[in-house]
């Protein structure tokens, strides 16, 4: 179930990307459309709980997809160059958001002793 786990450690991770959101319990009610962002943060939240409460010895990390939407400026449709741009920093500050949920993530392992 989960996407990384060693054994020697008994650290799990599980990445919650678009393609999990449903499978590990997101649903519709927390997206803003079906075809817009979803709530993976929840989804995150709920496993890391859900995984607590198992009586096994694991130091268990879930990340998620940050989902950074682009904005069109007073909603008209941007020229290509301007959607382009508006894109990459989407993706930027979704790629930065997620090196920070390991950052934490490591900091955690490193504060309990385990690495």
């Amino acid at each position: 179930m989960v996407d990384l786990y060693d054994s020697k450690l008994h650290i799990a991770i599980e990445y919650v990307s678009a393609d999990d959101f449903y499978v590990l319990g997101g649903t519709a009610g927390e997206g803003i459309a079906s075809y817009g962002p979803h709530n993976h943060h929840s989804v995150a939240s709920n496993l890391a709980k859900a995984v607590s409460g198992q009586n096994e010895p694991i130091y268990f990390g879930t990340f998620y997809d940050p989902v950074q939407w682009w904005t069109r400026p007073g909603h008209e449709q941007p020229d290509q160059r301007d959607w382009h741009y508006s894109w990459e920093d989407a993706e930027s500050a979704s790629r930065e958001l997620l090196r920070r949920q390991v950052e934490d993530f490591i900091e955690w392992l490193k504060g309990q002793g385990v690495i």
